[in-house]
């Protein structure tokens, strides 16, 4: 039987899941008005807790860790998200879903990019205090 923290973790992927195929849903039947609304949430995101003293030092400390940093959220987050729903190539829209669009695309590009970023800042954070081996 699994313990707690699979139970927890297999329900929150079925959550994730279900709300995704809703949204897919949403975007089929208006893509327009879904396609502004995940532009929106995506590049307007903020960690939860943002607004908690002390929330920055030790959101820099996790991602300095790779526990959840940019790449994390880049590469299991938002581009899982991306293609399932195949935001980027969706064919057929309207100005405003191909302006939403564009904005997604724009953000994605911004996310990459900090991530390579942060992810050369932290190895070279991380190479200067690794203490040299004893022999």
């Amino acid at each position: 039987m699994p313990g707690p923290a699979a139970r927890i973790a297999t329900d929150e992927n079925l959550h994730m899941l279900f709300y995704r195929q809703l949204f897919a849903d949403a975007l089929r039947a208006f893509p327009d008005d879904a396609m502004a609304a995940l532009a929106d949430v995506l590049c307007d995101f903020r960690m939860p807790g943002t607004g908690i003293p002390g929330f920055r030092a030790r959101a820099a400390r996790v991602a300095a860790a790779g526990i959840y940093n940019l790449d994390v959220h880049h590469e299991h987050v938002v581009l899982p998200l991306l293609r399932a729903l195949s935001v980027t190539t969706t064919p057929g829209l309207g100005p405003a879903s191909r302006q939403a669009q564009a904005r997604i695309g724009l953000y994605e590009e911004r996310l990459k990019a900090q991530a390579t970023r942060t992810r050369a800042l932290y190895a070279r954070m991380n190479a200067s205090t690794a203490l040299p081996l004893s022999p």
